[in-house]
């Protein structure tokens, strides 16, 4: 943090990793959330924060995708993602 402040004349405090602020920072991702939905329902995944519903959310996507793999499905996909990247790589 030291080094981006001396070389862009900031003054950013370092986070401290702890227990406490930790704490804090979900509380504020809480309550922007409260803010910007109200008393809409809460859900993980529209949350900004790590979460056990999120993570198995993950963890069933991943299953699925290694399901795919020697499927012609996932061949096809690949191939597409790289015709598209070559796409950005011209000019």
């Amino acid at each position: 943090m030291q080094r981006l402040n001396d070389r862009f004349s900031c003054e950013f405090k370092p986070f401290v990793h702890s227990e406490e602020h930790v704490s804090e920072c979900f509380a504020e991702i809480d309550r922007i959330h409260q803010l910007r939905f109200g008393g809409a329902k809460f859900r993980a995944g529209a949350v900004a924060r790590p979460h056990e519903e999120r993570e198995m959310a993950l963890a069933q996507t991943r299953s699925q995708i290694d399901g795919l793999a020697d499927s012609h499905i996932l061949e096809s996909a690949r191939a597409l993602f790289a015709e598209y990247q070559s796409w950005s790589e011209r000019d």
